[in-house]
């Protein structure tokens, strides 16, 4: 399997999970707005890291 379709298919479970969590904590926990600031918070370093893989690559 190509390198970039695994990593797309694994940034695309990520953000799915990612928003499950968004929608499920909030209703379950209390202090909900703790978790979507830490979830805000991974998805930005994800896209961050993910803009960084994609110039390394291309550099190759």
């Amino acid at each position: 399997m190509n390198p970039r379709a695994l990593l797309a298919i694994i940034l695309g479970a990520t953000l799915v999970l990612t928003l499950v969590f968004i929608v499920v904590i909030p209703g379950v926990e209390r202090g909900g707005w703790i978790e979507i600031a830490g979830v805000m918070a991974f998805i930005a370093l994800f896209a961050v890291g993910d803009r960084w893989l994609r110039r390394l690559l291309r550099r190759r």
